[in-house]
């Protein structure tokens, strides 16, 4: 069985570069080619109604708004990951063609291995005052609020610990270019609800301004949370250098080595 890799095929590149903003409404391969999905995988899923879609007769069309939507929830809550690993099984793709994602995106002056905040809204604050850091913000109050309305639909807390917030809209005027902050609680708070009810100490925070970069971005952070140490190593770290220096490396392992479940 094959990860689901933080890479985007040769084929769905062009994809990727061409529809990424606006929303727009998808056919059966275009929208096969934006999750990473055979056409006749995705039409099984959308006859079993396992994802939003609309039917003009034989003709399947798919709003990408709605499988952006659809496919960040699922990840969030890691119920799309096994599917989608098994999906994708037959993937040739060349590990030497599967470029990290995560770690180009992120820089230690973009990680904050010491938070303090008690509380959802401070650590929230914490995380937007990290992401003016990057020089990227045009401005941190939008950011924030985009923020709390996510965590207000639904929380991005996820199992073992780890939140991954991120802004509710894709705003092309809210930050120059894609990011991502890293910040680590050493007292654990109560988030949100995550699946196993855990307390949370470890956040990402992703701020892309193309979906299929949010996508992508979002499953290279479980997988790597499923099949590498990349959680105790985090914890384990010192200083915001070590933390990128883990990043690194668990994504480099990530992409190179066979899989291994359950590993945290």
């Amino acid at each position: 069985m094959n990860y689901i890799y933080a890479s985007i095929p040769p084929p769905a590149m062009l994809f990727y570069q061409n529809c990424a903003m606006p929303y727009r409404q998808l056919n059966l391969n275009d929208a096969a080619a934006f999750l990473q999905l055979d056409p006749q995988t995705l039409r099984a899923m959308a006859l079993r109604a396992e994802i939003p879609s609309n039917h003009q007769g034989e003709r399947f069309l798919f709003e990408q708004e709605d499988l952006d939507a659809w496919y960040s929830e699922r990840i969030l809550h890691e119920a799309v990951v096994k599917p989608l690993d098994e999906a994708r099984r037959d993937s040739q793709v060349a590990s030497a063609c599967r470029p990290l994602i995560l770690t180009p995106l992120c820089s230690p002056d973009a990680i904050d291995s010491a938070m303090k905040g008690k509380t959802q809204t401070a650590v929230l604050r914490d995380l937007t005052r990290l992401a003016t850091n990057t020089g990227l913000l045009y401005n941190p109050d939008d950011l924030y609020e985009e923020l709390r309305k996510r965590e207000q639909i639904g929380t991005t807390a996820i199992d073992n610990g780890v939140a991954l917030p991120h802004p509710l809209q894709r705003d092309n005027y809210m930050f120059e270019a894609s990011f991502v902050c890293v910040g680590r609680l050493h007292n654990p708070i109560f988030f949100g609800a995550a699946p196993d009810n855990s307390k949370t100490d470890l956040f990402f925070l992703i701020c892309c301004k193309e979906n299929q970069l949010h996508l992508q971005v979002l499953t290279q952070i479980c997988m790597l949370c499923l099949n590498t140490s990349i959680l105790a190593d985090l914890r384990s770290c010192d200083s915001p250098t070590e933390i990128y220096e883990v990043i690194s490396n668990r994504e480099t392992e990530l992409n190179a080595a066979k899989p291994r479940k359950g590993k945290r």
